[in-house]
């Protein structure tokens, strides 16, 4: 973009109130341009962000993991359970953390009675 101001630009150059005034309306178009781009820009990514939404929504219905099958499934269950204690009753360890990942995961949780067979209960 030219600009009448050039010469001053990056200087330490005091523009008179007269100069002020022009240079302000030399930049009221810019502006105006800026503030439509930024909104141009900020529906362009809310469009972007649903493509892409709808994309990863689509994808995921062919991700390996839902793919596997129940049996492999129940044995890495299985093998999340501590070895060295009872299993604790806390959403942050197996078995109740194995239920919080989905609702395909939580239903092979509940159905998996080995998983609930020794729970230590705090008092």
């Amino acid at each position: 973009i030219e600009s009448p101001f050039r010469s001053h630009l990056g200087t330490n150059y005091v523009p008179s109130d007269p100069e002020i005034e022009e240079i302000a309306a030399h930049l009221a178009p810019h502006e105006g341009e800026l503030a439509l781009l930024d909104a141009l820009l900020l529906e362009l990514t809310a469009q972007r962000d649903r493509v892409k939404d709808y994309i990863d929504s689509h994808k995921a219905l062919t991700s390996y993991p839902r793919r596997l099958p129940h049996d492999i499934i129940q044995e890495m269950f299985l093998r999340c359970l501590p070895t060295r204690h009872n299993a604790v009753m806390s959403p942050t360890e197996p078995p109740l953390l194995l239920g919080h990942i989905c609702s395909a995961w939580r239903s092979i949780a509940f159905a998996l009675p080995q998983l609930w067979a020794s729970l230590h209960v705090p008092l």
